[in-house]
């Protein structure tokens, strides 16, 4: 394996993303699917249509796996979309924990200050 493909294997051990989701874009990135003139047929990919296809058509809507202009029907990874997409998801998780975790230590704070003062 060259660098490239083992610092991409480091980087999908350590991403939270989706199984369905990762096993796909490891499909792509292990077929040098990445760009429009290397872009190759769903069925080449290996994946079952019945197990893959919602996480599929979401990478699809999300323009993260792009379909060629020609009429075939030849998919490819743009994986520079894969990482902002990440990026994005990433920020989106924090905010919603922090939203939640803060309020949470704030409430508890508050909580037990009132049980010392009522004694």
């Amino acid at each position: 394996m060259t660098d490239d493909t083992d610092s991409l294997d480091e980087e999908f051990s350590k991403t939270k993303i989706k199984p369905k989701t990762r096993h796909i874009i490891e499909q792509f990135v292990m077929m040098d699917a990445l760009t429009n003139d290397t872009s190759i047929e769903f069925g080449h990919l290996g994946l079952d249509l019945n197990l893959y296809e919602s996480r599929f058509e979401h990478l699809i809507q999300n323009d993260i796996i792009l379909q060629i202009d020609t009429s075939e029907d030849k998919f490819y990874l743009d994986y520079d979309a894969y990482q902002e997409f990440k990026e994005k998801r990433d920020k989106r998780d924090f905010m919603i924990i922090t939203s939640i975790v803060i309020p949470a230590i704030l409430f508890l704070l508050l909580g037990i200050a009132w049980i010392f003062t009522a004694t």
